[in-house]
């Protein structure tokens, strides 16, 4: 499940939006302007202009609008392979907005969705739980430190739990998702199929 696109997708804050609101727009104008990304998405040019740069030239997901018209038209739209990945951006988005704010938040982390994937294939595959190296062997690129931290505020969120088994030595951590990341896991793991 945390697969070489999630990690890709999640890798930039906005891509996951920017995607959502393209899938949005394509219905209705076709495509997107800047300006209207930075207004709807209350995100700042640089970051957006990284994003966008990064879904044109590394994901090939965004292309810019080729041709002349009028100066209203879609600056970015959406290219083939781009169109299946927005509009799963889309549903992930709509799953996320029914979380509260601070789960909802996190969701956008760089390793957040990578982790909470990783933990619900290990745990299908390990019923006691995942271990802190079963879920970072799942993650490639991902530093121990990185995923540390994402699995403690991951836990902070109530979105994963982790307990720690005594009867072994030494005793050992194993971490599973608690019921409102499931929903979250399972579009996650759509993606892969």
């Amino acid at each position: 499940m945390a697969c070489e696109r999630i990690i890709n997708l999640f890798h930039r804050r906005w891509a996951v939006r920017v995607l959502a609101m393209m899938h949005r727009y394509r219905t209705s104008v076709g495509g997107v302007r800047f300006v209207m990304l930075t207004t709807d998405l209350s995100v700042n040019r640089e970051s957006l202009r990284d994003t966008l740069d990064v879904l044109i030239r590394e994901q090939g997901w965004v292309a810019h609008h080729a041709g002349y018209g009028h100066p209203l038209r879609p600056e970015y739209v959406l290219t083939a392979s781009g169109r299946a990945i927005a509009h799963w951006c889309h549903e992930f988005v709509l799953r996320a907005q029914a979380m509260p704010d601070e789960q909802q938040e996190l969701l956008y982390n760089k390793w957040s969705i990578p982790v909470i994937g990783a933990v619900y294939d290990v745990a299908q595959a390990e019923p006691e739980g995942a271990r802190f190296s079963a879920i970072k062997a799942h993650l490639p690129g991902i530093t121990p430190r990185a995923l540390t931290t994402a699995l403690k505020d991951l836990c902070q969120a109530s979105l994963v739990s982790r307990s720690v088994t005594p009867e072994s030595y030494p005793p050992r951590s194993v971490y599973g998702l608690q019921a409102p990341a499931i929903p979250i896991a399972e579009h996650v793991a759509s993606l892969k199929d």
